[in-house]
């Protein structure tokens, strides 16, 4: 028996031919990519438990990534916590022999001070180190340069601080935690009496500025601009910059002048070598556990490293503020 087919039927058997094969080919697809479906409408009644095991897998790698971010920083800093350790044990070495072998001899006062600046210069590098354009040491502004001591020279480093007029900081707060701008809209006119006494009209406004911290004086009209001691402040309005300067049992003579008169447009600033903040930095190992990094360059110990190669470095040899006229220094 023959059959005539007619064209419904020939279009079904092509329909279930073309089935055929597309089932084929999504089971080679299977095979070759080990995936039930190329995409979610595939596996519409699991799409969302694989969504979320997506999600989890990407969250767990990108921990992973920051982990090893966060253990080369570690590293490093372990490195140049180490590096510094050394600094500073190499220039106390340097004080422990000068104070030894005669206090007043000029090679030895060179010999010490040029150790106290060559270490004030490997403690900045190293304080400013950055890993992956991330400072270390800076809290959080990791992007901002954390340490300026303002090295060039030892000369350099001694005319600004010159042991008698400007003194090297002796306190921690005059140090690290004066940083501040007052122009004559903040403190109003100043008036200078005495060749060392400076008031501000604005009552409260030198406050801020710690005793023996460094200021700067410009836009003077008077011809005082120029770097200055804080000797004394009354809390309030009024500073002198020339006197005995007494920080804890500490007592320096300070001799410096300005000139008498009123100034109207003077801007005193006062600036701490630590240009980061002390917010602490928190990693987040996983979704549950963290750490908080505390650390950095304005911590106590890199801060009185730093301040007392300051004291051993200010200074020029035979003049009233070179190191030979001040052998407490040492201590």
């Amino acid at each position: 028996m023959s059959r005539v087919a007619d064209l419904a039927s020939t279009n079904e058997l092509l329909s279930f031919l073309f089935k055929t094969q597309r089932r084929l080919q999504e089971a080679e697809v299977q095979v070759a990519s080990e995936k039930k479906s190329q995409n979610y409408a595939g596996i519409s009644t699991q799409a969302q438990r694989l969504v979320n095991m997506e999600n989890t897998r990407d969250q767990l790698e990108r921990f992973v990534t920051n982990n090893e971010l966060m253990d080369l920083r570690l590293q490093t800093s372990e490195t140049v916590t180490a590096n510094i350790t050394e600094t500073i044990r190499d220039f106390r070495e340097a004080v422990y022999q000068y104070e030894q072998h005669g206090l007043t001899d000029e090679q030895r006062v060179l010999d010490v001070q040029s150790a106290a600046f060559r270490a004030l210069v490997s403690l900045q590098t190293d304080l400013n180190i950055d890993i992956d354009g991330r400072f270390l040491y800076g809290g959080a502004r990791v992007t901002d340069l954390p340490v300026d001591l303002n090295l060039t020279t030892l000369t350099a480093f001694q005319t600004a601080y010159d042991g008698d007029a400007v003194v090297y900081p002796v306190s921690r707060a005059a140090h690290v935690e004066t940083d501040v701008t007052l122009p004559q809209t903040t403190t109003g006119n100043l008036t200078i009496t005495g060749t060392n006494t400076i008031q501000a009209a604005t009552a409260g406004s030198l406050a801020s500025l710690n005793v023996g911290s460094t200021i700067t004086i410009s836009g003077s009209v008077l011809g005082n601009d120029g770097t200055y001691t804080v000797v004394s402040n009354n809390g309030s309005d009024t500073i002198t910059i020339a006197g005995n300067l007494t920080v804890g049992a500490t007592t320096i003579a300070v001799t410096n002048t300005v000139a008498n008169g009123t100034e109207t447009g003077a801007t005193i600033t006062a600036s701490s070598y630590y240009k980061g903040d002390n917010v602490n930095v928190t990693h987040r190992v996983d979704k549950d556990r963290d750490f908080t990094i505390d650390l950095n360059a304005s911590d106590a110990a890199f801060e009185k490293a730093i301040r007392a190669m300051g004291i051993i470095a200010q200074g020029v040899f035979g003049t009233n503020g070179g190191l030979d006229q001040h052998p407490e220094r040492v201590d």
